[in-house]
């Protein structure tokens, strides 16, 4: 498959991630920890009996191989996807008021 696919479907990807971090900040009045990282938004919750993104800890990777990368600095949640030769390749930040 061509890189551009692969991009889109990262970016697709991380698009979802926001969307269940969004979620679980709702629900939970925060976001995940950095040591919870995404794989949080895999369990099913007290709250939410549901998980947040369905699948296996296989959706915590890029087209690439890689592992998609939560951090957290000065307030700031990211999900960073690095793709091949580990050239960041798309950055998402969400903030909580």
């Amino acid at each position: 498959m061509s890189q551009e696919f692969w991009g889109y479907t990262a970016n697709r990807n991380i698009k979802n991630f926001e969307t269940a971090l969004l979620l679980y900040c709702q629900d939970h009045g925060r976001f995940p920890t950095v040591d919870e990282g995404l794989k949080i938004l895999l369990k099913r919750q007290k709250i939410n009996t549901k998980p947040y993104i369905w699948g296996s800890e296989k959706r915590l990777v890029d087209p690439w191989g890689e592992k998609y990368v939560y951090q957290q600095q000065k307030g700031i949640y990211k999900i960073t996807c690095y793709g091949p030769e580990y050239v960041q390749r798309k950055v998402s930040a969400l903030a909580r008021d």
